[in-house]
């Protein structure tokens, strides 16, 4: 169960990865067709003499910069590929059409909750509970051993041949009891062996608890955080793209710069990565989070 668990997770960190990078790579070629009409709207002004050279080459850099911008996301997402085919157990990488899986909404059971649904349900805590139970178990049967044993035996039948004298069957029975007084002090070192055994799987155990305790904590903080960034992240991507209206306007009828409409477009593409990439790090984290309590599929 705890291994299933952990190739779940290791395929849903990969998928939603590849969606993320997928998503930039939209994100990319959507800048490159805007910088390039950017571009194309400034060199045919310049050559009509209505702005200068100095525009035309900021616009080209941002051009180039956009293009480059789009070979890195399109060899993220290969690579993406390359990670998700591997987690699936395939040899021969696969450009999977993935689809986009819904945002859940709503708030966080409390956080004593979450713990105790981690308690109950991790695999692992579940095998060192086992292991702690056996070692009782064994301790006590390794404690037994020092107490007297009685065991029976009887014994009937028939003598085809014997003297007319004497019944021609038998029968006998008869109880033996065993003191453990010369084995030397073993099963006393034996029990005493199985009792710090099941002391230290205890232990494990205990340690082993509060180790998920602070990765539950952790790891619903990680993912509150992550709600409160892809909540921002839209309102940045929001005021990115009006600044970017309005730079563009402006630079149309002459009262700004290049280099406003050049920053202009600079945030509004660093906001839509952002808002990409906030986007699928909280569903990560949700599964990271679904993890640590023992709740998969």
């Amino acid at each position: 169960m705890a291994t299933r668990a952990e190739i779940l997770l290791a395929v849903n960190s990969a998928y939603f990865h590849a969606l993320q990078a997928q998503s930039i790579l939209t994100v990319a070629r959507q800048t490159v067709a805007t910088r390039q009409f950017t571009f194309d709207q400034v060199s045919e002004l310049a050559t009509n003499k209505l702005r200068s050279g100095l525009d035309v080459s900021f616009a080209s850099v941002d051009l180039a910069s956009s293009k480059l911008l789009l070979a890195n996301a399109n060899n993220d997402l290969q690579a993406s590929f390359a990670t998700l085919s591997n987690v699936l157990g395939e040899r021969v990488q696969t450009n999977y059409q993935l689809l986009e899986e819904p945002v859940p909404s709503g708030a966080l059971p409390e956080d004593s909750q979450l713990v105790q649904t981690a308690l109950r349900d991790r695999p692992d805590l579940m095998q060192l509970r086992y292991q702690r139970d056996a070692a009782d178990a064994f301790a006590h049967a390794e404690k037994d051993l020092n107490y007297p044993t009685i065991s029976a035996f009887g014994a009937a039948g028939i003598l085809p041949t014997h003297d007319p004298a004497m019944r021609n069957d038998y029968a006998a029975a008869g109880v033996n009891l065993s003191l453990p007084i010369f084995e030397g002090m073993l099963f006393t070192a034996r029990e005493k062996e199985a009792q710090l055994k099941a002391r230290a799987s205890g232990e494990a155990l205990r340690d082993a608890e509060n180790n998920v305790i602070r990765d539950v904590r952790i790891a619903a903080l990680n993912l509150s955080y992550a709600a409160e960034q892809m909540k921002l992240t839209a309102e940045l991507l929001a005021s990115a793209n009006q600044a970017f209206e309005l730079a563009q306007a402006r630079y149309k009828v002459g009262s700004s710069s290049i280099v406003e409409l050049s920053q202009a477009q600079l945030n509004q593409t660093t906001a839509e990565i952002a808002e990409a990439k906030a986007k699928y790090e909280y569903q990560t984290r949700e599964s990271i989070l679904n993890f640590e309590l023992g709740q998969t599929p």
